[in-house]
């Protein structure tokens, strides 16, 4: 279990939220620790290797985390989440809110994402609102 917002960025109440949590390589998560989401030259130099020491689609580089596409949308909308439901900062886990806006636009809502939003609710008895309108991330800012 791992934190899309740093654990020790967020309150206790929200570090228990199932919305928040996926599952990560350990190394991974270690490279990206409570750097915030941004945008990152994609190089030999910036690549995270994983536990079994290959290659992923992450990157990083200074004070700064870009996960892989597939993962994009997943921390921007739990980002949203967290921000709307607890009150911390989309800049506390995203360089900008703009990067944020941008990937929940351009990094659609997948059906295993709608599914794990589905389990939750039926675990937690809560859901994301921004994984059923993503569309209210750009309503609710202005964007």
């Amino acid at each position: 279990r791992e934190h899309s917002y740093p654990q020790s960025k967020i309150s206790k109440n929200a570090a228990k939220d199932s919305n928040l949590i996926y599952a990560d390589d350990w190394k991974t998560n270690n490279a990206r620790g409570n750097y915030q989401f941004s945008e990152v030259v994609h190089n030999s130099s910036t690549a995270v290797k994983d536990s079994a020491n290959k290659v992923t689609a992450n990157y990083r580089s200074g004070s700064y985390f870009e996960p892989c596409d597939a993962a994009k949308g997943e921390v921007a909308r739990a980002t949203l989440y967290v921000y709307v439901m607890y009150g911390h900062s989309i800049e506390g886990n995203f360089s900008s809110l703009d990067l944020c806006l941008k990937w929940n636009r351009e990094y659609p809502v997948t059906s295993w994402e709608m599914l794990r939003n589905n389990r939750n609710y039926d675990i937690q008895k809560n859901r994301n609102p921004f994984i059923d309108h993503p569309e209210f991330a750009d309503l609710m800012f202005n964007k």
